[in-house]
């Protein structure tokens, strides 16, 4: 396992899934991330970005994803500017 960015990841030859690993599907359900965009990720050489994207998504458990995608929510929410009624108006 493992490539030239020194990033352990599967080799494409039918590596066994990792125990708890999330799903792709899954992924794209908790991300919103298109399946599609995910599966490109997945086939992009090693050395992309896009590829070590895909290998950090799935080296995370379902839980997990969801309490990091909860985190940025609850961080992109305080951040948000504050809605009043003057504002609506």
């Amino acid at each position: 396992m493992g490539n030239k960015s020194g990033i352990k990841t599967p080799n494409r030859s039918g590596a066994g899934k990792r125990t708890g690993a999330i799903s792709d599907r899954g992924i794209s359900q908790i991300t919103g991330i298109p399946p599609a965009t995910i599966l490109a990720w997945e086939k992009s050489k090693p050395d992309d970005w896009r590829y070590k994207i895909y290998w950090l998504l799935k080296s995370f458990t379902k839980e997990e994803l969801i309490k990091q995608r909860s985190k940025a929510l609850l961080q992109e929410i305080k951040a948000a500017p504050h809605i009043n009624e003057e504002t609506v108006k």
